[in-house]
């Protein structure tokens, strides 16, 4: 099986009809973790965490993005803050660069998402990728 069948296999454990996960923190939570338990019993490394983020976004027909400012205002965060948490969760920008309107990817938004699931940020970001 492929890592997407998995992560439509630990969707379906938890209520959620045609493999399509949606951002309610604590049904999310589950998923990620039944995923993540999954993943390891097929023998994929833990690394590989970061296969969750291409399974999301697999199926995305359009590559949406998103201005840093965008993300700094549903977080309340400035440029610098906003910048080092995109870049710790897998974006590829310059920190030190200052333009907010630098355009970041939807999957870099769901890898933030991800990485800060059980956070104060997690919610704000499945609130902007709900379309909230």
């Amino acid at each position: 099986m492929k890592a997407s069948d998995y992560f439509k296999q630990a969707c379906k454990e938890n209520g959620m009809e045609g493999g399509a996960m949606n951002f309610d923190p604590p049904t999310a939570g589950k998923v990620i973790k039944r995923y993540q338990e999954l993943m390891r019993a097929a023998g994929y490394c833990p690394s590989s965490e970061r296969l969750l983020t291409d399974c999301i976004c697999e199926s995305e027909a359009d590559h949406m993005t998103y201005k840093i400012s965008e993300i700094m205002q549903v977080l309340k965060l400035n440029e610098a803050a906003t910048r080092k948490l995109l870049i710790d969760a897998g974006a590829n920008l310059a920190e030190l660069d200052q333009d907010p309107s630098e355009a970041v990817t939807k999957e870099d938004v769901i890898a933030l998402w991800h990485d800060r699931a059980d956070t104060r940020e997690g919610r704000l970001l499945a609130d902007l990728l709900r379309g909230s």
